[in-house]
Parts: structure tokens; sequence; C-alpha cells
């Protein structure tokens, strides 16, 4: 996904012309939603982060419903999202952190740099030569210690193992005319050059503008030059490798007809006649979603109701479990909260879910020891045709926290579980709904399906996240096969466990 300031660059323009199409000037919209002028000219420049509510505030007073005030949330939603620099403030220089911010999202980095080595590259003394440059030329804004502590911190995060692609291109002149001390300037040369960094790093490409060239100096930049570019899909590219890996897992475990059956886009079809919400309605439920995922029939299957408004299931400073799975004697446990029940759509998502435990735990293909394995089961949810139904309920506009879990109740834990974020939204899934809308386009690249027409039962934000990569996918690939376990026509093996979220504390 594109860095938070690209997507506070999106939402500038989207409001912006929001605004102008409906003829309404800036100081008007201000009055309207009571803040100053400043404030709406800062947020259509995108020069400061914005507030969730206040977005929704705009969008109410501009008219904007259904579909479009979906999206326009979603994109507000990730332009506000804080990275590992904001919790440096000035310290490290408002430059750098830019730079930061829009490194942590992009696919490619190309830079040509005429003078300084570039900081992603740079050893902590010949940036400390540099600080010492700088004082020496007047006052600075930042903390010498921060910015050092920072900018060693931009190189691991764009030097990680699948990070972006970084190329650049340094002028002789630039080498020749040391800024620093001999020794620092020496033993950065060694740093580039001996160690070879463009040989540790796989992703890394560094090239030198040579003096003999006769280039005219006014045919080359007179600064220093960046260029990013920004992934086509929406997920980053150790979660799109594992998604594409594990559906390939999915179709050597349970066929490849498993995910060519008609898809389930709406409960309607599934529930009982006058459904109410009663345990025997439920069980009915159960036992119809068990039959269409092929759990073996004979595979004994305990269902248990517990009551969450009493404390059960909750944990300690955590969320509420709405399911959860696990084992006693051999025989499978599935435990639903009654409480849940009225809403058909969510209980079987949750059920989904579950019995999704049963075909990867019980089934024993893996072990709950396996790091992904929450993952993995929303993944196979969809792999097994319920993908509508447990993406619409990865996220709803709640203050409320839902969690389901494999673990026992009294063993839950807060990692892992999902906790409620701080911008009004609560997750219930264990997958990000840019996961959730890959993983499902890689579900109909496999189907054939271009534009499927049960995507219209999806809500907008996985939808537009399914689209895009869609259209990723016809780019990249052949009909039926996955980027990443592609080089060029011979198939390779590849296994990535992204990082595992976990709930992030309200500020």
């Amino acid at each position: 996904m594109a860095s938070p300031f690209v997507r506070r660059r999106r939402l500038a323009t989207e409001l912006r012309a929001l605004r102008e199409e409906r003829g309404m000037t800036a100081d008007r919209l201000a009055c309207l939603i009571h803040q100053s002028r400043m404030k709406i000219s800062k947020l259509e420049n995108a020069h400061i982060r914005p507030d969730l509510a206040e977005v929704m505030k705009i969008l109410d007073v501009l008219g904007v419903t259904g579909e479009r005030w979906h999206e326009i949330v979603r994109i507000a939603r990730d332009a506000a999202e804080r990275g590992w620099w904001d919790s440096y403030g000035d310290a490290m220089g408002d430059r750098q952190r830019l730079y930061a911010d829009i490194e942590s999202g992009a696919k490619t980095i190309r830079e040509y740099q005429p003078g300084a080595m570039p900081g992603i590259l740079q050893t902590a003394d010949y940036t400390w030569a540099l600080i010492e440059h700088a004082k020496a030329e007047g006052p600075i804004t930042y903390i010498p210690e921060r910015l050092v502590e920072a900018r060693l911190q931009r190189q691991r995060t764009v030097l990680r193992p699948g990070g972006p692609e970084y190329e650049v291109i340094l002028d002789e002149v630039g080498l020749r005319r040391f800024s620093v001390p001999p020794d620092v300037m020496c033993a950065q040369l060694h740093h580039v050059g001996a160690r070879r960094v463009a040989e540790t790093y796989a992703q890394v490409s560094v090239r030198v503008f040579p003096l003999i060239t006769g280039v005219a100096p006014a045919l080359t930049p007179g600064a220093q030059l960046i260029i990013y570019t920004f992934p086509d899909t929406a997920v980053d590219f150790a979660s799109q490798a594992w998604i594409e890996s594990s559906i390939q897992w999915f179709i050597s475990e349970f066929g490849k007809e498993a995910a060519l059956r008609e898809i389930t886009p709406s409960t309607s079809d599934l529930l009982p006649t006058n459904y109410t919400g009663t345990p025997e309605q439920i069980e009915a439920l159960v036992i119809r979603i068990r039959d269409l995922m092929s759990v073996d029939s004979s595979q004994q299957l305990t269902i248990r109701f517990f009551d969450g408004s009493d404390g059960e299931g909750m944990v300690r400073h955590g969320p509420r479990a709405v399911g959860h799975y696990h084992e006693e004697n051999g025989r499978a446990v599935i435990g639903l909260d009654i409480q849940e029940a009225a809403n058909p759509d969510f209980m079987t998502a949750v059920i989904a879910h579950e019995l999704c435990h049963v075909r990867l735990l019980g089934e024993r293909r893996i072990t709950p020891s396996r790091e992904d394995h929450e993952r993995l089961t929303d993944l196979l949810t969809i792999y097994l045709g319920f993908g509508v139904s447990t993406t619409n309920a990865a996220l709803i506009f709640t203050q409320t926290a839902h969690s389901w879990s494999v673990q026992p109740r009294g063993y839950l834990s807060e990692q892992t579980l999902n906790g409620s974020r701080n911008d009004g939204y609560a997750k219930l899934g264990y997958l990000t709904e840019q996961e959730f809308g890959y993983a499902l386009a890689c579900y109909c690249w496999l189907r054939g399906e271009t534009a499927p027409a049960w995507a219209t039962h999806l809500d907008p934000g996985p939808r537009e996240f399914l689209k895009m990569g869609l259209a990723y996918l016809t780019r990249s690939s052949l009909p039926g096969d996955f980027p990443t376990l592609r080089v060029d026509s011979n198939r390779i093996s590849i296994s990535v466990t992204p990082q595992i979220r976990h709930p992030q504390s309200a500020s």
C-alpha cells in the first residue's frame, strides 16, 4: 500500500474536488464544520494528518453518501495511520521524516545524488560529520542523536528483505570532493564499495556517473533527484507472497475443485425458514455450512453456546471472543456466542471461520503452534466459498471489539485477539481489509473470473481492493498463476509469513 503521505495527497485531491463540484468556498466549508479556513487549506494540501471525525463532518456537509462516502472514509483512515517516524516528531528533521513516510510504502526508489552520500547508504560517522557541518552554518532544528538513530531506522526499513528496489546513481564529483574528513569518507566508501552493499542486499543497485562521460553539465540534474513508484496491489510483497503461496498450498491439500464450487455470496439461501437465531436454527446453519465446506460428516462435532453479555468469553483488559474452537477427547468443539445469533450474516462468518479450524486443525493439516494459523483460517474461508461473509465481517463500524479464537476461552490472550482501533472501527478477522481484498482477487483469478457478479455483495472497501488486485493480476500473471510463484516461466516455491499485526493501543 502507498505510504500515509501519498494517501494524504489523494485525500486532499478528493476533498478539494468534492467541495469545488458543489460550488462551495473553503471559508463556507470551514464555517459549516466549525473549523478555521486554515485547517481546510492544510487538509486540502495534505499538510496535516486527517482526523477521521472531521472528514466525516465534511462529507456530511457536502452531501456525500453511499459507496463514495465509504471510499473517502477508507482513504482518510489509511491517510491517518502513524508510522515509526511519528514517534520522533521534529527531532529527526522535517525532510527526513517526509522521506521515511514516503519510503514506507514505496515499491521502487530511484535516486540521483550529485553531492553527499544518500541517507540510505550513510554510515553513522558520515551522518555525524554532516551534522557538524550543519552546526557550523547555523542553528539546527533537530536533535542530532535522534536524527542519526532515525536515519539508521530508515536504512533498516528500506534495506529489509522484501523492501523496495533501491537504485542510486552517485556523481563522481561528489565522491571526489570530500565533504567530510578523509578517514570518514574512506570508511564510507569502504561501506558501499568493499563491503558491496549491492551484493549484500539483492534489491539494491549502486552506480557511479563518471567524469569522463563528457556530458555537458546542463544535461545533468543540478540537485538531488528521487523518483518513487508504489505497488499495484494494496498489500505489501510479504503479504502478497504469503497469500499466493497459501492458496497454492490449499490447492494441494483440498484440491482445486474446492475453490470452483458455487460461491455463497449471501446467507439468505442458507438460513432455516423464519430464522430468529434460536440454538436449533444455528445448529442447522452449522450443518449446512459444514456440508458446503465438505467437512467430514462422520467427524464428531459439538456446538456449545455461551452468553458473552455476562462476561463469558471475556479476556481481562481485552476484547470479547464471539467464537472459539478446541478439542475434547478427540471431539471437535465449536463455541458460539448466543448474543450474536440475531445477526445471520455475522454468525455465518463466525461459523465459517470455526469450521475452517476443523478442516485445518481437526484434520491435522496444521498445528496451533503455527504462527499464522489464524490468518490461514481466515484465508481458507475465502477458498471454500465463504469469503463474502468473512470479508464483510472484517471491519464493522462500531466502537466495540469482537474476536474469534482457536484457544479455549480460559486461555485467550491479548496477543491472539484483535482489539478496537482508535478510529471508530473494530476489526473482527485476522486479515486486514486489504489482504481480504487481494485474497478474493486471487480466488477470482484461480476460478477464471475477471468481473465476478458476487462482488456486488461486498462492502465498498474490500470490493475496491478486489478490483485493484484483479487489475494487477491481469497485468502481471498468466491466467490461474500468481506473480510471486513465477520467475519468468519457471515455477518457484515461496513461503513468507508477514509480520503478525497486533492491536494498536488507543492514543
